[in-house]
C-alpha cells in the first residue's frame, strides 16, 4: 500500500471535542511519519483546528478510488451517510472507537441523549457485522473489553491511547503552594457536564473536606454542558448550594485557559464513573497537580498504582485522600512520582511508536521507525506520601451531614446486547410521540434577548412541519431517529450562525433555577 491515509471524522468544529482533538493529533503524528494524510469532515471550524484543511464526505469515494489509502474512521454515535459509503470503498478500514456512554446514565434526565447513545452502540455493531474485515483502534483496554462484551472478536481490536498537547509540559515539579492559613482550597475536574463524569461526587467530597479542614473549598468544573440535560446542571448547583460549597462552571474554554486552571488548582479530583480513557488526569499530572481519582472504567489503567486513587465514591474516603494530597511535606514528592510513574506510558512518543506499529500492520508503507526509549520501572511511592496518607486516613469523620444516597454505578459495568434491546424497546414510544414534545419544550428554547423569539418560531415551524410529515408517512423508529438527528444538525449550524447559547447559565448562589432548567424527571436517589 502507499503512504496515503484518509481520516474521516463527522465534525471538527467544537473547541473542546475529544474525538476531533484525537483526529487532529493523529493527523500530526502521521505527517511526522512521512505519510500523506487528508481529512474528510462535514462540519469544520478552522479557528479551533489551525493548520487543518478538510474535504467533504461527498469527495471521499472519488479520492479513495484515485489511489489506495488506509481509511481511519473516528466513530461518534453513528453517521448514516458515512456508514452507507464504507462498503463501497476499497482498501483497509480502521474504526477508531472512543467508547460510548452507557444509556443508564442519561435515562433519568432525558430520552434524547439516551436514544443517541443506544443508536451509537447499535450502529457500531451493525457496521462491524457488515464489514467483517474492519479493524478497531480503541483508546483503552477497558474500551477493548466493552467491544468484546458486545461480541466483537478480540483479534479485530487494538489499543491506541490518545495524545494531548497539554501532556508536553516540561517544567520542573512545582514547589508546595504558600497559601495563607484558611485560604480556599481549589478542586478541579475537567470534562463535559454530564452525569457519568461524577461531578455530583466531587461536590460531596468537597463538602466533606470543608468540614474536615474548616477551610472553604471551591469546586471548578470547566466543560461543555449538554443542552438536552438541563436538569443535571440544576442538580449540581442545587447540591453545591445545599452543602455550602462554592461551585464554578466556566463552560467550554480554550487550551490556554485550561492550562492556567490546572496551574491554579490545589488538587485534581476525577470521580468519573465511566471513562473511555480519562485524558484530563494525565494533563493534570503534566501540569504538576496532585491527583485523586476513582478507579473506574479506563481510569484504572490511567492511574495504575497511584497511592491516592480510591475504590469507593464515599465522600469521606475521597476527602481523606484530598487531605493527603494537600500535605505540604508530601506535595512535591507526590508530583515528582506522578510524572515518573504515569506520564512516560502515555507520552506523545509512546503513542507515536504504537501508531507506527498499527499502521505497519494495516499495510501502510512506512519509513524508518521512530526511536525507541527504554522503559523504566515505576518508582516506589515516596515515604512522605505514604506518611501523609496514613495520617489522613486516621482523621476523624466530619461532623456535618453528607449525601450518602447519590446514585452510583457498579464498577466495572459493561453495556450488553440485552441493554441495547431493553433501552431500544423502552424508547419506542418516546421516539414516536413524547420524544418530539420534549424536544419542543427543552431542546429548542432560545435564550437570545433579541433574536430569540424569531429564532424559536422558525425552529418550531420546521419541527411542526416535520412532525406532520412523519405522522402521515408513518416512518419507522430507526428512520425517525435519523430524521431528528439531521434536523438537529441543521439547527446546530443555524444556532452557531446566530450565536445562540444552547446551555442556560447556571443559577447564581442563592438563586432558584429558572422554569426551563427543571429536570425532565427527578433522578433516583439510589440505583
Amino acid at each position: 500500500m502507499s503512504r496515503r491515509v484518509h481520516l474521516l471524522v463527522e465534525g471538527m468544529y467544537l473547541r473542546a471535542d475529544s474525538i476531533a482533538r484525537d483526529a487532529h493529533l493523529q493527523l500530526g503524528l502521521m505527517r511526522n511519519l512521512g505519510l500523506e494524510v487528508e481529512v474528510f469532515a462535514d462540519r469544520f471550524d478552522a479557528a479551533h483546528y489551525p493548520g487543518v484543511r478538510t474535504r467533504a464526505l461527498a469527495e471521499l469515494e472519488a479520492a479513495h478510488e484515485q489511489a489506495p489509502a488506509l481509511l481511519v474512521y473516528h466513530w461518534v454515535d453513528g453517521w448514516r451517510e458515512a456508514e452507507a459509503l464504507l462498503p463501497r470503498l476499497p482498501g483497509p478500514l480502521v474504526i477508531r472507537w472512543h467508547n460510548n456512554t452507557p444509556p443508564w446514565f442519561f435515562a433519568p434526565y432525558s430520552p434524547l441523549p439516551t436514544h443517541k447513545t443506544v443508536r451509537g452502540f447499535t450502529a457500531l455493531l451493525r457496521t462491524a457485522e457488515r464489514l467483517p474485515a474492519a479493524r478497531f483502534w480503541v483508546n483503552s483496554q477497558f474500551s477493548q473489553e466493552q467491544l468484546i462484551s458486545l461480541g466483537i472478536a478480540p483479534a479485530r481490536i487494538d489499543v491506541l491511547a490518545p495524545a494531548s498537547p497539554l501532556l508536553e509540559s516540561t517544567a520542573a515539579p512545582a514547589p508546595a503552594p504558600s497559601a495563607a492559613p484558611g485560604a480556599p482550597i481549589r478542586l478541579l475536574f475537567v470534562g463535559r457536564i454530564v452525569p457519568h463524569k461524577g461531578q455530583l461526587h466531587v461536590i460531596a467530597a468537597a463538602a466533606a473536606l470543608q468540614q474536615m479542614t474548616g477551610r472553604p473549598v471551591w469546586v471548578v468544573l470547566p466543560g461543555r454542558g449538554d443542552a438536552d440535560m438541563p436538569g443535571y446542571v440544576a442538580e449540581l448547583t442545587g447540591l453545591a448550594r445545599r452543602l455550602g460549597v462554592r461551585l464554578e462552571l466556566p463552560g467550554e474554554i480554550a487550551h490556554e485557559q485550561l492550562a492556567a486552571m490546572y496551574r491554579a488548582a490545589d488538587v485534581f479530583v476525577g470521580l468519573s464513573e465511566h471513562e473511555g480513557f480519562g485524558l484530563p488526569i494525565l494533563e493534570a499530572v503534566a501540569h504538576d497537580v496532585p491527583v485523586v481519582a476513582y478507579r473506574s472504567s479506563a481510569v484504572t489503567e490511567t492511574v495504575a498504582d497511584h497511592p491516592l486513587a480510591v475504590t469507593t465514591l464515599d465522600p469521606v474516603e475521597v476527602a481523606r485522600r484530598l487531605l493527603a494530597a494537600l500535605d505540604p511535606a508530601a506535595r512535591a514528592e507526590l508530583i515528582a512520582w506522578q510524572r515518573a510513574a504515569i506520564l512516560p506510558r502515555f507520552s506523545t512518543q509512546a503513542v507515536e511508536r504504537k501508531l507506527y506499529a498499527l499502521l505497519g500492520a494495516a499495510g501502510v508503507d512506512l519509513p524508518a521507525p521512530p526511536p525507541t526509549v527504554a522503559e523504566s520501572p515505576a518508582p516506589a511511592v515516596p515515604q512522605a506520601v505514604a506518611a501523609a496518607l496514613a495520617h489522613a486516613l486516621a482523621h476523624p469523620d466530619p461532623v456535618g451531614t453528607l449525601p450518602r444516597d447519590l446514585p452510583r454505578d457498579q464498577n466495572p459495568h459493561f453495556v450488553t446486547r440485552w441493554d441495547l434491546r431493553a433501552y431500544s424497546t423502552l424508547l419506542r414510544p418516546e421516539a414516536t410521540g413524547e420524544l418530539r414534545e420534549r424536544a419542543f419544550k427543552f431542546r429548542f428554547g432560545s435564550h437570545r434577548p433579541r433574536l430569540g423569539a424569531l429564532f424559536g418560531l422558525v425552529k418550531m415551524l420546521v419541527l411542526r412541519l416535520q412532525d406532520g410529515l412523519l405522522r402521515t408517512m408513518e416512518i419507522s423508529h430507526g428512520e425517525l431517529a435519523d430524521q431528528l438527528r439531521s434536523i438537529d444538525d441543521k439547527l446546530d449550524t443555524l444556532a452557531g450562525a446566530l450565536g445562540d447559547r444552547r446551555l442556560p447559565p447556571a443559577p447564581r448562589p442563592g438563586e432558584a433555577p429558572r422554569a426551563d432548567e427543571t429536570p425532565l424527571s427527578e433522578p433516583p436517589a439510589t440505583r
